[in-house]
């Protein structure tokens, strides 16, 4: 195909990162960039950074501005030029976009003529750092800059939580209704991981795209489960491979077939009666019984019809059962408004376009067709729900790079797979309770410079970072797992403590391998001290990677270890 140009009106731009920025960025061919003029542009000066915090943000006072902006440069000289330290975890990138989110903290959070840039510098600067070290040389800059001898604030323990919202230090979240279902293992409040709660909850607050990053088996996806419970939201998992690719991230073509849609209204029509039901228990016990059985005989008898294993796929009289249980649904709704009449009638007419899909195919038109399916990022985009990317630094970064101009401040996601619909490109515009966060272990790599830009890092330290847990933390994952007593759980944690100064590689994936394990044993008829040696026996010293390791001399005498304890 073939069109003409307009040369006189058509003008094209391009820009790009540096490709030597690394994030699978590569080179333009010679003999294509002779056909443009190309334009360095030049670092942001002071004078300007000053300039143009001063113009957005006129309500901050111009001194605390310049100090600001002479803070981000100092931090930036000594980490990025000077290389005196923050190198881990590096290269760092510092500059506007911290500045904004610093000033919009304090535009949020303080009263005006009251402004305090040491309540969040720790929050945009200092969470990113690997280290406890190079923690402390942030808020050491930060007083030799605004000359302040008290430090600025680094978090609370401080967590109140009430039927409407939850509060931690600063950061405070409104409660929806939504009550998410029981996860497959318990999750556990602990002291360790508030104040990396409380910069999640602010992110959250801000619209900001969240990075956890930390070492494996910290806790990363299990603080996000834990924030998405308490405030009532859906959270959907993506697993990221390196085979990822567009398709995976955006969607694609794939054949027509019932089932698909037809899962989905399913779980639709179970959210709705279950925020029916809870909601009117108290309002109207009776109409929500009657909804609750409805929807119950239609779950045991019609979908095992239509999903189970020898079903015989969606038909319409299954259509009709679940059409009666959403007349009693819209019955009841009307007399408690858990939904307005808009959301109600959105769910209504899924259901009515899925019946004409299903007449469609009953009639041959649809046989053989290709449909487009979003992708788990596309549908939390539109529905609201909150997503986490995990193990996001397995993507390629080219790939990743593809949500740049959906993580802009306003910025929308331009679908160009799909093709033109209606003569213009299909563009998804987030939902404002759209929630995008990424987790990644740095022992496989960082992802591009421009992705860590767009969002905020949060930094999770393990046992390999130093960072000695809390004993009352540690038990209440113990009795998580089911093992409960004090006595039992102080002489697993002496062992633990003991083990740990001997093997290197002990953390505390083993002390909680190791609990599950004796819970385990105790439940099949073992005693308490044969659990406990065969638990740490398979937890610590079988788990080595070599057998010279497994003949150290602590393994033998852990049956003495145990007696010293428990005597």
């Amino acid at each position: 195909m073939s069109f003409q140009v307009q040369h006189e009106k058509t003008k094209i731009f391009g820009c790009q990162n540096p490709f030597r920025q690394g994030g699978g960025r590569k080179g333009l061919p010679r003999s294509f960039l002779n056909r443009f003029t190309q334009v360095f542009v030049d670092p942001l000066t002071v004078i300007d950074m000053e300039f143009i915090a001063s113009a957005l943000f006129p309500a901050i006072d111009k001194n605390i501005v310049k100090k600001m902006v002479a803070f981000n440069n100092q931090i930036d000289h000594e980490v990025t030029v000077e290389k005196k330290w923050g190198q881990i975890g590096g290269p760092w990138e510092f500059n506007l976009r911290d500045l904004f989110r610093w000033c919009q903290l304090m535009l949020v959070d303080q009263s005006p003529g009251c402004y305090d840039p040491g309540q969040h510098v720790f929050l945009v600067y200092g969470e990113r750092m690997r280290t406890k070290e190079d923690k402390e040389k942030v808020i050491a800059v930060f007083k030799d800059v605004f000359n302040s001898n008290s430090s600025p604030y680094t978090g609370t323990r401080l967590l109140h939580v009430t039927p409407c919202d939850v509060q931690l230090g600063y950061s405070v979240l409104s409660r929806g209704s939504y009550v998410p279902p029981p996860p497959c293992r318990p999750l556990s409040l602990l002291h360790q991981s508030l104040q990396s709660l409380e910069s999640v909850m602010k992110c959250v607050q801000m619209s900001w795209m969240v990075i956890l990053v930390g070492p494996a088996s910290v806790g990363k996806t299990s603080l996000v489960q834990l924030l998405a419970h308490l405030t009532g939201h859906t959270l959907k998992i993506m697993a990221v491979n390196s085979a990822m690719d567009t398709t995976e991230l955006l969607g694609g073509f794939e054949q027509v077939d019932l089932t698909r849609p037809w899962r989905q209204l399913l779980e639709k029509v179970e959210g709705t009666v279950r925020a029916l039901v809870r909601d009117s228990l108290l309002v109207s016990a009776d109409d929500a019984e009657v909804v609750l059985r409805a929807w119950s005989h239609f779950l045991l008898t019609y979908k095992p019809k239509c999903l189970g294993e020898g079903g015989k796929g969606v038909t319409m009289e299954i259509v009709n059962k679940l059409e009666a249980v959403l007349l009693l649904m819209q019955r009841l709704n009307n007399k408690i408004n858990s939904y307005s009449k808009a959301e109600f009638a959105k769910l209504v007419e899924e259901f009515r376009s899925f019946g004409v899909k299903l007449m469609q195919s009953a009639s041959g038109r649809s046989h053989g067709t290709f449909e487009w399916v979003d992708s788990m990022l596309v549908q939390a985009l539109k529905s609201g729900d909150w997503l986490l990317m995990d193990n996001v630094n397995f993507c390629n970064p080219s790939v990743l790079d593809r949500l740049n101009a959906l993580l802009e401040p306003g910025g929308v996601l331009t679908v160009s797979e799909r093709g033109m619909i209606d003569g213009s490109t299909p563009t998804v515009t987030p939902h404002p309770n759209f929630r995008l966060f990424l987790s990644m272990d740095p022992v496989h790599g960082e992802i591009s410079r421009a992705m860590r830009n767009r969002g905020l890092e949060i930094y999770i330290s393990g046992d390999g970072d130093g960072s000695i847990p809390d004993d009352l933390d540690l038990k209440v994952l113990l009795h998580s797992l089911g093992l409960v007593g004090d006595s039992v759980c102080d002489t697993l944690l002496a062992l633990h403590t003991e083990t740990r100064s001997a093997i290197v590689a002990s953390s505390v994936s083993n002390l909680l391998q190791t609990a599950a394990l004796i819970v385990q044993y105790l439940q099949r008829g073992l005693s308490l001290g044969s659990a406990f040696s065969k638990a740490c026996w398979e937890a610590y010293v079988r788990s080595q990677a070599s057998p010279a390791n497994q003949q150290v001399p602590w393994s033998w005498s852990l049956p003495n270890i145990f007696d010293q304890n428990v005597t």
